[in-house]
């Protein structure tokens, strides 16, 4: 079901049509992080709700985030001034917006947040807490007009280079040791989804499937983070199945089902910016009252996050539209 403007993954940039599975997808990844992985470590129960399952899903979730911004570009235009003026007004300042809340609050290195701003935190790292994710999205986003450049000569030479760059990514690790291995894991997702963009999933999915399954039994057997490398694999085929198989899956919601979809959709990005804040004045209120800050997160947290970022991502286009910026 097709019908709208559909937004960069809630990063908004506007193309032809509205894919209603990839809103879908996109509100499920950012809903986990934002309403199960990120709660969870606010309250005490995170020593068992954060286990080796819980950040097999969560990587899976924000590598199925990557794939469908990867997937997003293929729509775009050749037009590289406006591909950067878009990104620039539509996911940097608001990002740059974020940073500055963070810096206020007190929430994870300060350093972190101003080299995430300058956009090399994921080169130097320690990287920003959460933050780091959107940086790491704008380094991807800066290469992403020379890969579809590539694609549209050669699939071929786009994997080539693709490993390429992956394996001078993993060298330059070995000898500086500053890269962010979130680069590496995720890298290949975007490419992922800038592969599938502009034709139809492919129909074999279960051997992908079958694949996954055993990468993903295989990497629960090693003792992991969400930084160790040895999740590149898992990220990419748990990425690829998960958009493949819910690919066409969609067509008979009803109308309303759709509009919350994408709704959720839409306000994605500003909910993932604005959570920590909200979440860390909930956690200082919860100190106060005494209370589990998980309860106050789930009950206040997590809806009063989704509707405000609604109106604020609302408000920012209605601002960028009639500043004629984006």
């Amino acid at each position: 079901m097709q019908h709208g403007n559909q937004n960069d993954l809630g990063l908004v940039a506007a193309i032809p049509a509205r894919n209603t599975t990839v809103d879908l997808l996109r509100a499920v990844s950012v809903l986990w992080i934002v309403g199960v992985w990120h709660p969870i470590g606010y309250s005490p129960i995170r020593e068992v709700g954060k286990n080796a399952v819980t950040l097999m899903v969560t990587v899976a979730a924000l590598a199925l985030f990557v794939l469908l911004s990867g997937y997003l570009q293929g729509g775009r235009g050749r037009d590289l001034f406006d591909f950067y003026r878009r990104r620039f007004w539509r996911i940097y300042v608001p990002f740059v917006g974020a940073s500055l809340i963070f810096l206020v609050m007190n929430i994870g290195d300060h350093l972190a947040l101003i080299k995430g701003v300058f956009l090399v935190a994921m080169l130097d790292e320690p990287a920003a807490v959460t933050l780091w994710f959107i940086n790491m999205i704008m380094l991807f986003y800066l290469c992403a007009p020379v890969l579809l450049w590539i694609k549209r000569r050669s699939l071929t030479l786009l994997l080539i280079v693709t490993v390429i760059i992956l394996l001078g990514l993993l060298a330059v690790d070995w000898l500086w040791e500053r890269l962010d291995n979130r680069l590496m894991i995720y890298f290949p997702c975007f490419v992922a989804g800038i592969v599938l963009s502009g034709s139809a999933p492919p129909k074999a999915v279960w051997p992908v499937v079958l694949v996954t399954a055993i990468a993903c039994i295989a990497t629960l057997s090693v003792p992991i983070d969400g930084t160790d490398i040895v999740l590149l694999p898992w990220a990419v085929l748990a990425s690829v199945s998960a958009f493949c198989l819910a690919t066409r899956r969609l067509n008979d919601l009803s109308d309303t089902a759709t509009m919350w979809i994408e709704r959720a959709a839409y306000a994605s990005f500003f909910a993932y910016l604005l959570h920590r804040p909200v979440y860390r004045i909930l956690e200082a209120l919860s100190a106060a009252i005494e209370l589990d800050p998980l309860i106050l997160i789930v009950a206040v947290g997590i809806p009063t996050t989704a509707i405000a970022a609604y109106f604020l991502q609302k408000g920012y286009d209605r601002l960028l539209a009639s500043a004629r910026m984006a």
